[in-house]
């Protein structure tokens, strides 16, 4: 979802950057105009001006607000949530439930694609940003959960097929809990007009948006305001969920016809939308021998896919829900990325290390 709505601003003139890191921030006459920046994949240094800067970075907001000299006051509170995956087979949930646990938190567990996936822990952090690992004391209570609601399924460590965990940007709150804690978002305005705002949760992403562009429509004394209340995610021109399950029938047939498993369809749909229609042209067109060829295609020209990672894990979900298709897929993607690419033997090699050590990692958990 985030991707599509980055592709559905770009549509509407916006420019994103990937792999692009702020350095630090500038200043004229102690009033923030723009950034410097590094382009993670070529390391070269460059520098965007702008009339107004926002600082909607996460869980590293309070890292940009340190280098504005502004971190006063309110702070972040940085906490962990974990979900771990089991196949169908080993836990046939047939719809979404929650239930509460003994110490006040609530649990979900959501059938998807052929797995079911239960979360989320809420836990104090404070190590690496980039990578919140999954410990087995967070195994340890979301299986006694799961068991305690679910006790004929007897669920252990050896059932688990793939795990992740994330980091939620709280505010502190003294003498709070972390599932306690506001998940309501703010604002923060320094002294040199750095817009910082933090909180909240994904599914309040439009409101937190109108909120920063109308502040910014209004300071530059523009008349407009934010419309994204009326603009369709890319990809998701569906009036209502009866219309996403006829278009995954209309997909089904498409595939059958192919002599194509029909249970793609769903996966396909879920992932691109009615962009799914793209992906079949290509399928057709280029007369391909597996779907996954057509979908590896599309991610590489529409959805900025420049690694394996990105690919398997930040595109497809692959990584999280189905990791037994990556040790299948991973050469097919690999020869198509290779020539799309042209990386030689080392960046091959490169690339498959680091998405077999993450694959690892998904199962691998630390004490």
């Amino acid at each position: 979802m985030t991707l599509e709505v980055l592709k559905t601003a770009y549509n509407y003139g916006a420019l994103s950057l990937n792999y692009c890191e702020v350095n630090e921030l500038t200043y004229k006459d102690k009033i923030t105009n723009g950034v410097l920046c590094t382009d993670l994949l070529n390391n070269e240094t460059f520098e965007i001006k702008a009339k107004k800067v926002i600082n909607a970075a996460g869980p590293w907001c309070d890292i940009i607000r340190k280098q504005d000299k502004s971190l006063t006051g309110k702070r972040l509170h940085l906490t962990k949530g974990v979900h771990l995956v089991f196949s169908k087979k080993d836990f046939p949930l047939e719809q979404s439930v929650y239930f509460d646990v003994p110490d006040g938190r609530m649990i979900f567990a959501i059938p998807r694609l052929g797995v079911t996936y239960v979360g989320t822990t809420d836990t104090n952090y404070d190590a690496k940003l980039e990578e919140p690992n999954v410990t087995l004391k967070d195994v340890d209570y979301l299986l006694k959960a799961i068991n305690n609601m679910f006790p004929r399924q007897d669920l252990t460590i050896n059932n688990i097929v793939s795990s992740w965990s994330g980091l939620r940007p709280l505010i502190h709150e003294e003498g709070k809990d972390p599932s306690e804690l506001s998940r309501k978002d703010e604002v923060f305005i320094s002294n040199s007009n750095l817009i910082t705002i933090t909180g909240g949760k994904l599914t309040g992403y439009r409101l937190m948006a109108k909120k920063i562009v109308d502040l910014v429509s209004k300071d530059l004394n523009l008349k407009n305001t934010c419309k994204t209340e009326h603009i369709t995610i890319n990809g998701g021109d569906f009036k209502n969920p009866e219309e996403v399950f006829q278009y995954i029938n209309n997909v089904k047939t498409k595939l059958r016809t192919a002599k194509i498993d029909e249970h793609k369809a769903e996966y396909l749909v879920r992932n691109y939308g009615k962009q799914t229609e793209t992906i079949l042209d290509n399928f057709n067109s280029k007369k391909r021998s597996n779907i996954v060829e057509a979908e590896i295609w599309f991610c590489l020209n529409y959805e900025a896919v420049i690694t394996l990672e990105d690919f398997f894990n930040r595109r497809t979900g692959k990584l999280n829900f189905d990791p037994l298709s990556v040790h299948s897929e991973i050469n097919l993607a690999v020869s198509i990325a290779k020539d799309f690419f042209n990386w030689d033997d080392v960046e091959v090699d490169k690339q498959i290390k680091k998405l077999k050590n993450m694959l690892a990692k998904k199962t691998d958990f630390i004490y």
